[in-house]
């Protein structure tokens, strides 16, 4: 199983040339590819933003249309409906990836870490503190991995900063995958 972290897949849709690899992957049935809840969330977030501010854009455009021309009277797109758009998101991410799921008890731990400036959450001397969803995303593989211990599990990630660089992970990720 491999299993991506967000930022290996930030900015790309699930039709996106980069992902043929992974498509022929799962296609072949030799190897799955999946992702945690959080990462196919955070994914879908990013084209419902996207969506969102074209929306507006497009609504905007529309109105200052009828204004320099009020005889042709443009009706303009319909409400903007953020749950049709997360349902489409999510679904065509579905046909690239198997999701992991994110259990509460998962998630709940994620929080107390943030809270806790434990990795990989951000430690209590960053600018910018949080970290929650990159512990999610952590925790869900490690919550796989435990559940399926005699599987080789691949997890590619781009945030070294966070998650390290595979060569040794800091306290308390070394004690999450110890004897995995």
């Amino acid at each position: 199983m491999i299993i991506f972290d967000t930022s290996t897949l930030f900015g790309s849709g699930p039709d996106d040339p980069r992902f043929d690899l992974l498509r022929a992957l799962k296609k072949s049935g030799q190897q799955q590819v999946a992702i945690p809840w959080m990462v196919q969330e955070e994914l879908v977030a990013q084209r419902v933003l996207q969506h969102a501010k074209a929306h507006a854009a497009a609504v905007s455009a529309t109105r200052d249309l009828t204004r320099a021309a009020p005889w042709l009277r443009e009706p303009g797109p319909g409400p903007f409906n953020r749950d049709g758009a997360s349902d489409y998101w999510r679904e065509a991410y579905r046909k690239l990836f198997e999701v992991i799921d994110t259990s509460g008890d998962v998630a709940r731990q994620a929080l107390a870490r943030e809270a806790n400036c434990e990795k990989p959450a951000k430690g209590p001397d960053a600018k910018d503190k949080g970290g929650a969803r990159d512990t999610a995303i952590w925790l869900s593989v490690v919550e796989y991995l435990k559940a399926h211990p005699d599987e080789e599990v691949c997890f590619v990630t781009g945030n070294t900063r966070d998650f390290g660089d595979g060569s040794e992970f800091l306290a308390p990720m070394s004690d999450d995958v110890k004897g995995l």
